[in-house]
């Protein structure tokens, strides 16, 4: 796993509505950001640990995801399955960047649960059938707001940011649409709805969401073009090698 970095603040890659000028400007592909033609982000969600603690008994929380791999979290810990999740996807590929499967080869050999998506991680962890979940923040903080006895844990090796990129496509029939519906995603009314959804805005001077920390002091893994070319180019790979190493 990636040695996690401290983050600013909420700009992740995000840049203002009137950045983004001209014919050839953005173009949105699977290629690695560059300070031109590089998308801007709309949202950010943030990975984290979701506990039970009734049901973990004497057992203390984790305090990160390598803690996982320890004796103490056997048959504890679910999280969902990333081979049909998108985000589960990214946040398994960022534990693995660089080819180091350490982390899930640690998790499987403790008995993980891998299925589904994040309700069934809810589900798993409301239930104490799995009291450790692998989860997005903004599933966890409503189940916390409505009374679930349950806990976010902020990893201390880096939660996992998977930002909302939005981009106007050099080949749009329709700019100037385009730049209406691009406009409208910055405004005060769609991105007070982001926070009010329990996602983080990208955009300076924005509060996080209700119940959640700071964008500026959580410690965050890293996410840069080095690790969106590397995703990009070994996607079926990384599936591949998950399933061997979870499903073995």
């Amino acid at each position: 796993m990636r040695d996690p970095v401290d983050t600013p603040g909420p700009d992740v890659n995000a840049r203002q509505p009137d950045e983004i000028v001209d014919d050839d400007d953005v173009v949105l592909t699977e290629q690695p950001a560059e300070a031109d033609g590089a998308p801007a982000i709309i949202e950010a969600h943030g990975w984290v640990l979701g506990v039970h603690p009734a049901e973990l008994g004497d057992v203390e929380p984790p305090r990160g995801f390598e803690d996982l791999s320890q004796p103490a979290y056997r048959g504890l810990v679910s999280m969902g399955d990333p081979l049909k999740s998108g985000t589960n996807f990214t946040t398994v590929a960022s534990f693995a960047y660089g080819d180091d499967w350490s982390l899930i080869e640690g998790w499987s050999d403790n008995d993980l649960v891998s299925a589904g998506g994040n309700s069934a991680v809810l589900q798993r962890l409301e239930s104490g059938e799995r009291p450790i979940g692998v989860i997005l923040l903004e599933n966890l903080l409503p189940r916390i707001e409505q009374g679930a006895p349950l806990r976010v844990v902020y990893p201390d090796d880096g939660a996992v940011p998977i930002p909302s990129p939005i981009a106007i496509l050099s080949s749009t029939s329709g700019p100037a649409l385009a730049k209406e519906v691009y406009d409208a995603m910055f405004s005060d009314e769609v991105q007070a709805a982001i926070v009010a959804g329990h996602m983080y805005s990208p955009l300076p001077g924005r509060p996080a969401p209700e119940g959640a920390r700071p964008w500026a002091d959580l410690v965050l893994a890293p996410w840069d073009a080095g690790f969106v070319g590397w995703v990009s180019e070994r996607r079926s790979e990384i599936k591949q090698r998950f399933r061997e190493i979870v499903r073995r």
